[in-house]
């Protein structure tokens, strides 16, 4: 997986082996900067050569690989690495940086830790809101803060620790806040007596109830559900038009509906107005229509708005949020179609639920988005044409050879970096599919840079039913490189968790430690138009899991467990559903 380090492989002293150096150090790198009080470290050595690190005896792997922590100390450290093979010892140092923690402060003598105090940023607010504010000072003391706009203050709760180092509290903003803005004033008393004080370095407005601006998302990005973890709540499209009642930084909180909110980067977004009145858009009945490939749903809808979606079992529910329906009428083709009921729901004035019952669980996908005055609601029907002897007849596949270029992804002792490898077993995937019937997309073919976004793109353009995307771990770090190994499969998605489980069982029949099939919000695993997994097949961080993925043949020996899964899960997903 991707990691934050750049990887050097350190290629050190005159003798060697064969014409291979006797001592290659892998991880770390000269002058890397860990912020972690033990580091792992990775390299290679001749099999029969005794190796220590720091003075201290490290086992030597069949292949030559050695790996290990060891302690770090604020500041510079030297790890001492030597090799000694029959008469011969070779010895590298590889100085790396460990910055200094911020020192703890002392109840004597007191002080304010300026760098921590909240807010820290410019946020708005609004009658309702409660603000958290927090003061960093010496244990043992009495903080309080005070707005002299206001004429407000109150005090400020240490933590619960005898040495806690914070004092805070949430201030409500009630209806009798006029709008303005203003700075807020810290005082702390110490322990000593000695009398401290501070301004927070971030202001706070607050807006009228109800004021929000009105603008439009630039670009395609994702809605988060809060702006400190992070964590996506939908994808928004450009175009799509926001009310914005709340700033937090760089981050502007989207009004939803009185209950749901979400929070866009600063970046994402355009102003437009002020809001002056709830306008609702108007969604009227949906024309439905249905090819070989897809179900289409189109709704009349006056202006294009955010929605979150989700699977229930046959059912997709999506919620429209500022609109209203516009019309009962509903009109079903004259033919069969793969739909069986459709509702909607205003469930309050902001927020209009579609409801939509399948025949059959929609097991490839759906995609939302708008189009020409219209929300279109595309769901994928069965790409099944598949024979005994050609398994994967019909079906578009993305793979994805994870990093490339600059982005090396993790790299083991004996210094492959996984970029490469993840491409050799694309490759061998590729092939292994086609020769299935299925046609391959590879997002790359070399050793070049992709973006995230440029991956899933590419998948799209190419009308891609599965995307597989090809990975091998490793443990941070500061982790141990012992504790960690096997293949897992990712997913996110619910429709997506029956191709998870169809591959991960192939993996682990090669003989693969089972890591687990585990459901994370990945990027590339959020597309709801494609079945997305990520494969990590192996930890590169592990000697052992390396020298599987350094053995002639295992690259096929994985593309062809994966391909397996591939097909157990289009033979079972065909099984539930009619043609």
């Amino acid at each position: 997986m991707k990691r934050c380090l750049i990887l050097l492989c350190l290629l050190v002293g005159l003798s060697s082996v064969s014409g291979q150096p006797l001592l290659t150090v892998t991880f770390p790198a000269l002058g890397d900067t860990i912020s972690f009080d033990r580091v792992r470290f990775a390299g290679h050595t001749h099999p029969g050569a005794q190796m220590r690190v720091q003075g201290r005896s490290i086992y030597v792997y069949s292949n030559g690989a050695f790996v290990g922590r060891t302690d770090l100390s604020e500041g510079w450290n030297r790890l001492v690495f030597s090799a000694t093979l029959e008469n011969v010892s070779v010895s590298d140092t590889v100085t790396i940086y460990r910055p200094y923690e911020a020192p703890s402060l002392e109840p004597t003598p007191s002080r304010i830790d300026t760098t921590r105090i909240e807010p820290a940023q410019h946020v708005w607010v609004q009658p309702g809101d409660e603000l958290e504010l927090l003061l960093t000072a010496s244990p043992h003391g009495k903080a309080a803060y005070s707005i002299e706009s206001k004429r407000l203050s109150g005090k400020l709760i240490p933590g619960q620790h005898h040495s806690s180092q914070s004092y805070r509290t949430l201030l409500s903003i009630d209806n009798d806040w006029k709008p303005g803005t203003f700075g807020i004033d810290y005082t702390f008393r110490g322990k000593d007596g000695m009398i401290h004080t501070a301004k927070a370095p971030g202001l706070v407005t607050v807006t009228r109830p109800g004021d929000r601006l009105v603008g439009r998302v630039i670009d395609e990005c994702t809605l988060l559900n809060d702006w400190r973890s992070r964590d996506p709540l939908t994808r928004l499209d450009p175009g799509i038009r926001l009310e914005i009642n709340g700033r937090f930084g760089e981050y502007f909180r989207v009004y939803l509906d009185d209950n749901t909110f979400g929070f866009i980067h600063q970046k994402h977004f355009r102003y437009i107005h002020k809001r002056n009145s709830d306008r609702p858009a108007h969604l009227g009945p949906p024309l439905i229509r249905q090819s070989d490939e897809w179900l289409i749903l189109q709704y009349p809808v006056s202006e294009p708005l955010p929605w979150l979606s989700w699977q229930r079992d046959r059912w997709i529910e999506i919620d429209l949020f500022g609109a209203i329906r516009q019309g009962e009428w509903i009109t079903y083709p004259n033919r069969d179609v793969d739909i069986e009921h459709i509702r909607w729901r205003q469930l309050n004035d902001r927020r209009l639920r579609l409801e939509l019952e399948m025949r059959y669980p929609p097991s490839w996908g759906y995609k939302i988005e708008y189009r020409n005055d219209r929300l279109e609601i595309r769901i994928r029907r069965s790409p099944f044409r598949g024979s005994p002897e050609a398994p994967l007849n019909g079906l578009i596949i993305a793979v994805d050879a994870g990093h490339g270029g600059e982005q090396e992804g993790a790299m083991g002792a004996m210094g492959i970096p996984e970029k490469q490898i993840n491409l050799d077993i694309a490759r061998q995937l590729e092939s292994r599919l086609e020769h299935l019937g299925a046609s391959v997309v590879m997002t790359r073919q070399t050793d070049q840079d992709v973006e995230l976004a440029d991956r899933v793109a590419m998948a799209r353009r190419n009308k891609a039913h599965i995307f597989l995307s090809i990975h091998n771990n490793s443990v941070g770090v500061a982790g141990n490189p012992l504790a960690a190994r096997g293949a897992g499969v990712f997913f996110y998605q619910p429709f997506a968790k029956p191709l998870a489980w169809a591959i991960y069982p192939h993996l682990i029949r090669l003989g693969m430690s089972p890591y687990g099939r585990i459901q994370n919000s990945f990027y590339v695993l959020r597309p709801t138009d494609m079945v997305s997994v990520l494969i990590e097949c192996a930890f590169l961080s592990h000697p052992g899991d390396e020298m599987r993925l350094l053995q002639s043949g295992f690259d096929e020996q994985l593309a062809e467990a994966i391909a397996r899964g591939v097909v157990d899960f289009v033979q079972n997903r065909n099984a539930e559903s009619r043609f």
